[in-house]
């Protein structure tokens, strides 16, 4: 169920963001026996469930907050040259977008002005 659920939440991601949380979810739920044995909990089906629902979504955060320090980083490299911003693609980012773009990177609180 939990899996379905992560399924439909990455749908629109792109494929190999997609492949990567599927990827590690499926490991997990792979490997549920043997992380209720090692936590010495006995296996409950639902309770696995909501663990690869939750290592999903946090995989995502974790890849969507590498992106965007990856970008704020890169920024600060190309305003400490004397650059106003940079092309990727067909977007420009520059440090006024930086700016009204508030995002926490806090687990569970992102949010946009």
């Amino acid at each position: 169920m939990s899996m379905t659920v992560l399924v439909d939440i990455i749908s629109e991601l792109p494929l190999p963001m997609r492949d990567q949380i599927e990827g590690y979810a499926n490991s997990i739920e792979e490997a549920g026996n043997d992380i209720f044995r090692q936590a010495n909990i006995q296996f409950d089906k639902r309770l696995l469930d909501e663990l690869v629902l939750i290592v999903g979504i946090r995989r995502l955060w974790t890849l969507v907050d590498c992106q965007k320090r990856l970008l704020e980083n890169s920024l600060t490299a190309v305003e400490r040259e004397g650059g106003e911003g940079f092309t990727s693609s067909s977007s420009t980012t520059s440090e006024s977008q930086r700016r009204n773009l508030a995002i926490s990177t806090a687990p569970g609180s992102i949010s946009t002005p």
